[in-house]
C-alpha cells in the first residue's frame, strides 16, 4: 500500500499547528510581561536615572551618581536631560573635558537647553575659553535679553579677556536699563573709581574727567565728585568746564562751602572778580562762613589789581550798560566766549539775540559755551537748533554727527539696533567727515544684519565699496549677506575668488576662516535635504581652501560613505588620521574603513584602546559592537564558533544589553551544537511581525535540537512500474547526543512475498522476513574535523555484514568535504531450473532459489556547499563487487524557503554502474555493471516543537537480468534476457525529540 495523506488529515494537522503556535505566542507574551515587571524601575526610562542620580548627588556621592548617569546615557544616548546631568556631574568633579563633551551633546540634541549652556559657560570660563563662554551667553540672552546676572557674567568675561572698554560700556548700559538697582549702581561706581585712579596715574585727565561725569549722573548729590571733576578739568586746562562743574554741584548742594570756595577761586583765576564777588556776597547772605568772608576780602584786593590790567573788558561792560552799543556787545560777547566767562557769555548771547535774532553764528557760540562748560545736553540742543537753521553748516554737522555716533553706539550695546539706525543715517547723509561716515556705515551694517534687513544691508555694502574701495572686509561681509539671503553657494564663490586674489597672509587667514564658517552649516543643511553629492562637492571645496579643516574632512568622509565612493572615503580618512591622530571620531572612521574591507580585526584593534578612555561614548561602543558582531558572524561561517563567542563576550563587556550581539552569540552556540545556550541567547532577537512566526519555529527547532534523545520511525514502500508488486522496509532508530559524540542504534525490518521456489518472474528473492541491527558512533574532533563509523549485521535481504567509515572536514566559506569507505557482505539470490514432464511433454520450470555470497567494497569523496537558504552536496565513488569495478555518483540539494527552516524541500539524482549504497542498505534491488539511475523529491516539515516529518518520493531505474532455460532434459540451453525496470518508492520518517 502506497503511503498517502488525505486532504482532511492535512486540514486537521494545520488546525493543530495553529493552536500550538497560539499557545506558544501566549506563553511568550506572558513571559515578556512578567520579565518586564521584574525589570528594575531605573532601567525603564531616563527620568528614573535622573531621580536616582540627583538623590545620590544630594548625599554627596558623586562617584555613584556618575556610574548611574553613565549607564543612563549608554542606554539613552540622545537624552538631553541625562547628558546635561552627566556633564554637570563631571563639572562638579572638575573633569572639564568630559563635562564639555556631554554638555555639548545636550545642546546638540536640544539647542534651546539654557541650563546646559549655563554650565558650559562655567566650563569655558574655568578653562580660559572666554570668547566661547561669551558666545554661549549671547545665545541665552536672545531668549532672556534682560537677565541681569547674565549681563554681569558677560561683563566679567570681558574683564578677564582684557577688553575693559567693552566691559565698562556694558556696565554703564545695563545700569541705565536698571536705574533703581542699587547693586548695579554700586558696581558701576566702584568700577568707575578704579578707572579714574588708573587714568590719573597715567596722566589721562580728560578720560578721568569723563568717568567722574558718569559717577555724577549716578550720584548727583555727592559734592566730592563735583570737586574731583573740577580739579581734573583744571588740570587739563578746561577752566570753564571746571567752573560749570562747580555751578552744577552747587545747584545740587546749595550750602556746600567747599564747592563755593572752588567756584570763587576758579572765577578769580579767570579774572572774573566781579562775578566772584557777587557770588560770594549772595552765598554769605544765606550761609555764614568766616573762611569765605576772608576769601572775599582778599579777592577784592586782587580784583582791584586785575581791573587795572583789564580796563578794556570792564570799560566795554560799562559802555554797554549805558549805551547798548553793538560794538561793545560784540567785544564783550567774543571776549567772554573766548575767555570762558560762561555766565557773561550766556548773558551777552541773550542780549545779542534780542538785537540780531537766533542767528547761526550765535547758536554755534552758544554750543561752544555749553560744550566748554561740559553741559552736553544743552550743547546738543544748541547744535540741533543750529542744524535746523543752517543745515549746510559743515562744522555743526560734524559736531552733531559725533554725538549721534556716540548715542547709536550706546543703543547697539543693548541690542537696540532699530533705534540706532536713524541716528546713523543722519551721519551718513549729512557728515562730510569720511571717518565719521565710514564708522556710521559700519555700525548701520551691523544693525541691519542683526535685524535681518539683508536687502538694505546689501545695498549699503555696495555703497560702502564705492565710497571706500580699499575696505578689506568687503568680501567677507558680502559673503555673509549672500548666505543670510539663502545664497550660500554664491557666498562661497565670493570668498573663493577673494582668496585667489589675496596676497596678504592675514587676509588669506580671514577668508579661510570665513569660508569654513559658512561652508560647515551649509554642508549640514545639504545633507539634511538629501543633496549628498552637492554636500560632498562643497566639503571638497572647503578642503581645497583649508586642507586642515576638521569639519571639512569629516563631511568629505561622511558624504563619500553615503555616495558609496569608498576610494574617496579611504583617502580622506587617511588624511584625517594623519592630521588628527588623537581624534576619536576619525579613528572611528578608520575602523569603518577596515570594517567595509571586512578586516574586522584591524577595526577592533583601533577601537579597543579608545574604549579604555571613552568607555561610555555610545558611538564608539556602537562601532565596537558592530565590528565585533560582524567578526563573530564571519567566524561562525568559518566554523570557529568558540572564537566567535570570545569576540562577542569582549564586546558585551562594554555593551551588555546589545540584543544583536546576544543574538549572534546564540548563533555561535548553535554552530558548535550547544543548542541550549543558543536558545537562551537567540531569544534576545526581536523579530518583525512578518518574521515572528518563522522565528518562533526556529526557536522550537533549537529547543528540539537541544534534546539529547531522538526516536525515528521510518517506513518505505516501493512498487514496480509494470507489476503490482510491493516491497516495504520499516525502521526504528534511537539517537543519543552527548557533547562531542552522537550514538545511534537502529533496527531495520523487511518482509517479502514469495516462496522457496522462484516461480514468480518479477521476484528477486525468496519470500520471508529479514532483520538488521546497526550501531553508529559520530564524533566531532574540533571545529573542522568530524567523523562517523557504524557496523551492522542482518539475517536476510539486508547486507549480512556491513561497516562504514567517514571523515569530514569543514573549509572556509561554507564548503565541506568528506572521504568515505564501506564494506558489505551481500547474498545474491538466483533461480535454479527443474525439468517438468506433463502429459508426456517436458519443459524447464523455475526451481528452488539458490544463494551466493559476495563481498562489496566501496570508497569515495563527497563535497558540500551551503548558503543561507540552500545547500547542495555531491559525491562520487568506486565499488568493487564480484570481481567487477563499478562507479557511483550522486547529487542532492536542500532548499529552505523560510528563514526559520521549519520547511525544507529536497531533490536529488544519481547515476552509476552500481546501485547507491543507500538502496542496498534498504534491501532494494539493483544491478551491477549496468547503468542505475535515481531521482528523488521530497520535503521535511516541523509538525510541532518536538516532532518533524519527512516525506520523499524516489524513482529508481535499473536493469533486470532474467535467466532462461530451454531445450530437452539432456540438452538444456541457458540464456538471459535483460529488461530495464522502474521502481517507485515513498519514504516517510517521523522524528520525535525528547
Amino acid at each position: 500500500m502506497i503511503l498517502q495523506i488525505s486532504q482532511n488529515n492535512l486540514k486537521c494537522m494545520h488546525k493543530m499547528f495553529n493552536k500550538k503556535i497560539t499557545s506558544i505566542l501566549f506563553a511568550l507574551a506572558s513571559t515578556t510581561f512578567v520579565a518586564s515587571a521584574q525589570i528594575p524601575k531605573d532601567m525603564q526610562r531616563p527620568a528614573n536615572y535622573e531621580s536616582t542620580a540627583l538623590t545620590l548627588l544630594k548625599k554627596g556621592k558623586h562617584e555613584e551618581a556618575l556610574k548611574v548617569l553613565q549607564n543612563g546615557v549608554k542606554n539613552y544616548p540622545e537624552s538631553t536631560l541625562l547628558n546635561y546631568l552627566l556633564g554637570k556631574c563631571y563639572y562638579d568633579v572638575k573633569n572639564y573635558n568630559k563635562a564639555r563633551y556631554y554638555l555639548y551633546r545636550a545642546v546638540r540634541y536640544t539647542p534651546d537647553d539654557t541650563q546646559a549652556k549655563l554650565v558650559l559657560v562655567k566650563v569655558e570660563t574655568e578653562t580660559g575659553n572666554y570668547s566661547t563662554a561669551i558666545s554661549y551667553i549671547n545665545d541665552i540672552l536672545k531668549v532672556s535679553p534682560y537677565d541681569k546676572v547674565l549681563w554681569l557674567k558677560k561683563i566679567d568675561l570681558y574683564n578677564r579677556q582684557g577688553n575693559f572698554q567693552m566691559a565698562d560700556r556694558l556696565l554703564r548700559r545695563i545700569a541705565q536699563v536698571y536705574p533703581n538697582d542699587i547693586d548695579l549702581q554700586r558696581r558701576l561706581y566702584g568700577r568707575t573709581e578704579e578707572n579714574i585712579k588708573k587714568l590719573r596715574l597715567h596722566g589721562n585727565t580728560t578720560a578721568a574727567a569723563e568717568n567722574v561725569r558718569s559717577l555724577i549722573k549716578a550720584n548727583p548729590k555727592q559734592s566730592s565728585l563735583y570737586l574731583q571733576l573740577a580739579n581734573l578739568l583744571l588740570q587739563s586746562g578746561r577752566s570753564e568746564e571746571a567752573l560749570a562743574a562747580t555751578i552744577e554741584g552747587m545747584e545740587r548742594n546749595p550750602g556746600n562751602v567747599a564747592l563755593a570756595e572752588k567756584r570763587a577761586s576758579i572765577l578769580a583765576v579767570l579774572h572774573r572778580y566781579n562775578e566772584a564777588d557777587t557770588f560770594l556776597a549772595s552765598f554769605l547772605k544765606r550761609h555764614s562762613s568766616s573762611k569765605l568772608a576772608a576769601m572775599r576780602k582778599n579777592m577784592r584786593k586782587d580784583a582791584a589789581e586785575d581791573a587795572l590790567r583789564n580796563d578794556a573788558y570792564t570799560m566795554y561792560g560799562k559802555v554797554y550798560e549805558e549805551s547798548k552799543s553793538k560794538e561793545a556787545l560784540d567785544y564783550l560777547l567774543n571776549t567772554s566766549v573766548s575767555h570762558g566767562y560762561t555766565d557773561d557769555a550766556l548773558y551777552y548771547l541773550k542780549e545779542a539775540r534780542r538785537h540780531q535774532g537766533n542767528t547761526p553764528k550765535l547758536l554755534f557760540m552758544e554750543y561752544q559755551v555749553y560744550k566748554r562748560a561740559g553741559d552736553k545736553r544743552h550743547a546738543i540742543s544748541a547744535l540741533e537748533k543750529l542744524y535746523k537753521v543752517q543745515p549746510s553748516n559743515r562744522e555743526a554737522v560734524i559736531e552733531l554727527s559725533a554725538y549721534r555716533l556716540e548715542q547709536a553706539q550706546d543703543l547697539m550695546v543693548t541690542n537696540d539696533y532699530t533705534e540706532a539706525i536713524p541716528l546713523l543715517d543722519f551721519v551718513i547723509d549729512h557728515s562730510s567727515d569720511k571717518e565719521q561716515v565710514l564708522g556710521a556705515m559700519n555700525k548701520k551694517y551691523t544693525c541691519l544684519t542683526e535685524t535681518k534687513q539683508y536687502g538694505r544691508a546689501s545695498k549699503l555694502l555696495d555703497l560702502m565699496s564705492k565710497k571706500f574701495p580699499n575696505q578689506k572686509n568687503y568680501y567677507i561681509r558680502k559673503a555673509y549677506l549672500l548666505d543670510s539671503e539663502g545664497k550660500t553657494n554664491e557666498s562661497l564663490d565670493v570668498l573663493f575668488d577673494a582668496l585667489e586674489g589675496a596676497k596678504d597672509a592675514k587676509n588669506i587667514e580671514l577668508y579661510r576662516s570665513a569660508y569654513e564658517e559658512l561652508a560647515v552649516p551649509y554642508v549640514k543643511k545639504l545633507i539634511e535635504m538629501g543633496a549628498i553629492r552637492r554636500a560632498k562637492n562643497t566639503a571638497c571645496n572647503l578642503l581645497e581652501v583649508n586642507p586642515k579643516s576638521h569639519d571639512g574632512l569629516l563631511f568629505a568622509i561622511n558624504t563619500s560613505d553615503m555616495l558609496k565612493q569608498y576610494i574617496d572615503f579611504d583617502t580622506y580618512v587617511e588624511r584625517a588620521t594623519e592630521l588628527y591622530p588623537e581624534d576619536v571620531l576619525f579613528q572611528e572612521k578608520l575602523a569603518t574603513s577596515y570594517k567595509r574591507q571586512k578586516d574586522y580585526h584591524k577595526a577592533l584593534d583601533i577601537l579597543r584602546p579608545l574604549l579604555s578612555t571613552y568607555s561610555y561614548d555610545s558611538t564608539l561602543v556602537g562601532a565596537y559592537s558592530e565590528n565585533s558582531n560582524l567578526l563573530a558572524l564571519e567566524l561562525v561561517k568559518k566554523h570557529k564558533g568558540r572564537e566567535a563567542i570570545a569576540v562577542v563576550d569582549t564586546a558585551l563587556v562594554y555593551d551588555d544589553k546589545n540584543k544583536e550581539l546576544l543574538y549572534t552569540k546564540g548563533l555561535a552556540y548553535e554552530s558548535v551544537h550547544e543548542y541550549d545556550s543558543a536558545y537562551v541567547y537567540q531569544r534576545y532577537y526581536q523579530p518583525s511581525a512578518a518574521e515572528y512566526s518563522d522565528f518562533m519555529i526556529h526557536l522550537d527547532m533549537l529547543r528540539r535540537k537541544e534534546r539529547k534523545n531522538i526516536l525515528d520511525f521510518e517506513y518505505r514502500q516501493s512498487r514496480y512500474g509494470d507489476v503490482d508488486v510491493i516491497n516495504s522496509v520499516a525502521s526504528i532508530a534511537y539517537t543519543h547526543k552527548a557533547k562531542d559524540n552522537v550514538y545511534v542504534g537502529r533496527i531495520n525490518y523487511a518482509g517479502r512475498d514469495g516462496n522457496d521456489v522462484g516461480d514468480q518472474e518479477d521476484s528477486y528473492v525468496p519470500g520471508g522476513t529479514g532483520l538488521q541491527g546497526q550501531v553508529e558512533w559520530q564524533h566531532r574532533f574540533d571545529n573542522r574535523w568530524s567523523g562517523m563509523i557504524n557496523a551492522a549485521v542482518a539475517t536476510k535481504y539486508f547486507p549480512k555484514l556491513a561497516a562504514n567509515i567517514r571523515l569530514d572536514y569543514d573549509f572556509k566559506n561554507n564548503w565541506s568535504a568528506n572521504l568515505y569507505a564501506g564494506y558489505r557482505q551481500l547474498d545474491n539470490y538466483y533461480r535454479t531450473f527443474t525439468y517438468v514432464i506433463e502429459e508426456s511433454e517436458g519443459a524447464w520450470a523455475n526451481g528452488p532459489w539458490a544463494k551466493k555470497t559476495n563481498n562489496m567494497v566501496n570508497a569515495g569523496l563527497g563535497v558540500r556547499k551551503t548558503w543561507d537558504q540552500f545547500d547542495i552536496e555531491g559525491k562520487a565513488g568506486l565499488v568493487f563487487y564480484a570481481s567487477n569495478l563499478c562507479y557511483t555518483s550522486a547529487v542532492q540539494g536542500h532548499y529552505y524557503p523560510l528563514d526559520s527552516k521549519w520547511l525544507c524541500f529536497t531533490a536529488g539524482a544519481s547515476v552509476g554502474t552500481a546501485p547507491e549504497t543507500e538502496i542496498i542498505d534498504r534491501a532494494q534491488p539493483g544491478s551491477f555493471d549496468k547503468i542505475n539511475t535515481m531521482v528523488n523529491f521530497g520535503f521535511q516539515y516541523q509538525l510541532s516543537r518536538m516532532v518533524t516529518f519527512n516525506l520523499v518520493g524516489i524513482w529508481n531505474t535499473f536493469s533486470n537480468v532474467l535467466s532462461r532455460r530451454s531445450g530437452d532434459e539432456l540438452n538444456p540451453i541457458d540464456y538471459t534476457e535483460t529488461k530495464y525496470k522502474n521502481l517507485f518508492s515513498i519514504d516517510g520518517t517521523l522524528s520525535i525529540y525528547f
